[in-house]
């Protein structure tokens, strides 16, 4: 592939932070990452990353997001999959772009499997199963799904034809980001899904609960198998679908939560045959305002498969036993704490 201009908001996060690693490893392409931390910014300058120019500034922006459209060959918006404001920015500078240019640029866009969920509220393993090959019913979602109103946002923008939309959904993300951006203290592991049930589990003494009982499914998905199937499709952008049929689903382990609950049970040295509901009381302890907006998600179920970036040469690496592994590494940190 010709070496390309690479625009990244959320440079610094968890899955941006990945992505800027393994696109350094190829050594081909230049990159510009937006950071929003001028702390971070000069640990990331300081570095002396030869290939990676470092804008100070937030999604909303205007002015420096602008600027840095302007130059892009690919965009990808790794900062926030419900930042309708920023995306809004992001969307009108690509637009001034093709105005001016007649050039299309590539929008690799990160969202997040929520907007799949269901009203489960942990109590049933749904036998819905969704794959990112049915456009049709992902059409259907309705806009008062989480992340929808972002999505919808990037679909329209390729309909309009100045950009094309490639629109990463990937599970529940976990996984140690272990690379020179993390080892500089510049990018942190914030994978939630399983550090929250390891405190509540903990809270409890070792007692294996979930919300509902936990039954509901959801896919999760290593941080660095997010950034390969992102890069995969910025190598295949000849072939790879965008728009409507531009959607690619990450995903390699399904598990009920209250799965992962009881691995925590397990590593604790406290484990149960059976995981209970949290009681009313435990729901409103661990999920005060405004974190009792997580409650129906993390209740919900969410199963896919992901079918298109597999067709394109995507083979994420990290199975069920890995997860169970960093759950072991993160219950034992936490208790060491």
């Amino acid at each position: 592939m010709a070496p390309l201009n690479i625009f990244i908001l959320g440079g610094t996060g968890y899955v941006g932070g990945t992505v800027i690693v393994d696109i350094l490893k190829r050594g081909n392409h230049e990159i510009t990452a937006l950071v929003r931390s001028k702390e971070k910014a000069l640990a990331l300058e300081a570095l002396k990353l030869g290939s990676l120019n470092v804008v100070l500034g937030t999604a909303t922006d205007a002015a420096v997001v602008d600027s840095c459209v302007q130059e892009a060959d690919i965009i990808i918006d790794t900062y926030d999959s419900d930042n309708v404001e920023g995306t809004a920015v992001l969307l009108g500078a690509c637009k001034k772009r093709f105005d001016n240019t007649k050039e299309k640029v590539t929008l690799i866009h990160v969202s997040g499997c929520a907007v799949l969920k269901d009203e489960a509220m942990g109590k049933f393993a749904s036998e819905t199963i969704w794959d990112d090959t049915d456009v049709d019913k992902l059409a259907q979602l309705p806009p008062t799904q989480p992340h929808r109103v972002v999505d919808l946002q990037v679909l329209e923008a390729d309909t309009e034809g100045y950009v094309n939309s490639y629109i990463v959904i990937p599970g529940a993300i976990y996984g140690h980001a272990d690379n020179l951006l993390s080892q500089a203290g510049i990018q942190r592991d914030t994978d939630l899904g399983p550090r929250m049930v390891i405190d509540h589990v903990i809270a409890l003494a070792g007692t294996p609960a979930a919300i509902g009982g936990g039954f509901n499914l959801w896919p999760w998905v290593h941080v660095e198998d997010v950034s390969t199937l992102i890069l995969t499709i910025l190598d295949n952008l000849e072939s790879a679908p965008h728009g409507r049929e531009g959607y690619y689903f990450a995903e390699n382990i399904e598990i009920t939560w209250g799965w992962v609950a009881a691995m925590v049970a397990k590593y604790m040295g406290t484990p149960f045959a059976d995981v209970r509901a949290f009681t009313k009381e435990e729901v409103a302890r661990f999920f005060p305002p405004p974190n009792d907006a997580l409650v129906p998600l993390m209740a919900g179920n969410c199963r896919y498969r992901g079918t298109r970036g597999r067709a394109l040469g995507w083979t994420p690496k990290y199975d069920k036993d890995h997860l169970e592994r960093d759950v072991a590494r993160l219950t034992a940190s936490k208790i060491q704490a």
